[in-house]
């Protein structure tokens, strides 16, 4: 458990840096305080499964990869959280129903 901990505290580090944020910044994108940030990236706390999903979105990786689970090939999607902009949408996006249709939709 505590490896598991130290695991996901080092790669919520080196996603922070690699994002070019501070502990403070990041804490206000996940609506917590700086402290338990430093709490998770030393091992202390293991963030909860919400917590894990909002940094997984900050990140722009998978839960499994700060989990450990996965492999660094996912890191090349991370990208600079500081450059993204939020984007107002108007009227409805509509979810794909069956994976089924993401792919006939990509094969057309």
């Amino acid at each position: 458990m505590k490896d598991e901990m130290n695991e996901i505290g080092s790669n919520i580090k080196k996603l922070r840096k690699k994002a070019h944020l501070t502990q403070e910044q990041l804490a206000e994108k996940i609506g917590v305080e700086r402290v338990t940030i430093v709490r998770y990236e030393t091992g202390i706390f293991k963030p909860s499964n919400k917590y894990l999903m909002m940094l997984a979105n900050v990140f722009g990786c998978t839960t499994d990869y700060l989990n450990g689970i996965s492999g660094p090939d996912n890191e090349s999607s991370i990208i600079n959280a500081r450059n993204l902009t939020m984007v107002p949408i108007y009227g409805t996006i509509h979810a794909v129903e069956t994976s089924e249709k993401c792919l006939c939709s990509l094969q057309n």
